[in-house]
């Protein structure tokens, strides 16, 4: 059951995102290694649970922005330079950004097909 705290209903998804990246923060992985991680693993983590619920922004943003961080430190200690947004990380390789998803907009993509689904099925 969800509650007044919707942030803490979903911490256990977030904490298993960072498990994930801090299991693999020491391994030397390629780019692409790293890009198949993210596409594969981390993004699809919370899929199902935005199937059914509404994720708070703050929570997206958190997800996101420890996916931006593992993307340019993975291999690397200490701070570390951002050299394009997230929002331009998101767009199609052929506009020059790398196709992964922003979590919140995907959220709300989920429950646009699930809407229509279900507007669909009572005609």
């Amino acid at each position: 059951m969800i509650g007044r705290s919707k942030h803490e209903t979903f911490k256990g998804i977030k904490e298993r995102v960072w498990r994930k990246i801090s299991s693999w923060k020491n391994s030397f992985l390629s780019s692409a290694g790293i890009e198949v991680l993210i596409k594969v693993v981390l993004q699809s983590i919370p899929t199902y649970t935005m199937d059914v619920f509404r994720f708070p922004r703050k929570l997206s943003s958190e997800i996101n922005s420890m996916i931006a961080r593992f993307w340019w430190s993975c291999n690397k200690e200490g701070k570390v330079i951002h050299w394009k947004s997230w929002n331009k990380m998101g767009e199609n390789k052929k506009e020059g950004g790398m196709g992964f998803r922003n979590i919140d907009i995907f959220n709300k993509a989920m429950w646009a097909c699930q809407a229509s689904m279900d507007v669909a099925a009572e005609c």
